[in-house]
């Protein structure tokens, strides 16, 4: 647990709650392709439009490293959105077949507000990424990211908080996450909605 909260978004779910946190140089000597994660069952969406929305921040950016958040189907890692190519610091979308990068490069230190979306019928997943409170209430219209996901990706049940270690010394540091959030609805996601408890907070 992180002692403090992420900053704030003016208009998002802001939990008030302490972070979750892992420090992926804690590894007990050799940290060489370390894998951290956590996770959390939730009812299975196979239909209409899956948000997520979380807030993160790495101790450490560069080649060699990725972190994020990640949907699964059952055991099955199946869209990620995050720092999800470890040669890049652009945050992106990642499905089975592939990783689409957005223009959206991540600094060390910085906090971030990682919004992600996925439609089923269009299996048409996308990413948006705030930085220094500048989210908007409204769905955005335009989105970082954009990929299509292979038909394999029909069914969601589970959310995955990652973080994974390169060669020697390429590590995130400490990784941290607040506020995550799922939804079936956009209202929900940004807690404006009397029934944003659906999927709760991680």
């Amino acid at each position: 647990i992180y002692n403090t909260s992420l900053a704030t978004f003016d208009g998002y779910c802001n939990g008030g709650l302490n972070a979750a946190a892992v420090d992926m140089a804690n590894c007990g000597g050799d940290c060489n392709g370390t894998y951290r994660e956590g996770y959390r069952d939730f009812t299975e969406i196979n239909s209409g439009v899956v948000y997520v929305g979380f807030k993160f921040k790495a101790q450490f950016v560069g080649n060699g490293k990725d972190y994020g958040l990640a949907l699964y189907d059952d055991g099955s890692e199946k869209i990620s959105f995050g720092k999800v190519d470890s040669a890049s610091d652009f945050m992106g979308i990642k499905t089975p077949d592939g990783i689409t990068l957005s223009t959206y490069q991540m600094y060390t230190g910085s906090e971030y507000l990682v919004i992600g979306r996925y439609d089923f019928d269009s299996r048409e997943a996308r990413i948006k990424v705030f930085y220094d409170n500048n989210f908007s209430t409204n769905e955005p219209t335009s989105w970082d990211a954009t990929r299509t996901a292979p038909a394999s990706v029909s069914a969601l049940n589970r959310a995955t908080l990652w973080g994974r270690n390169g060669a020697a010394g390429e590590n995130g540091g400490v990784l941290v996450w607040d506020d995550v959030r799922i939804a079936t609805v956009w209202a929900d996601l940004i807690c404006s909605s009397s029934e944003a408890d659906h999927y709760p907070t991680m």
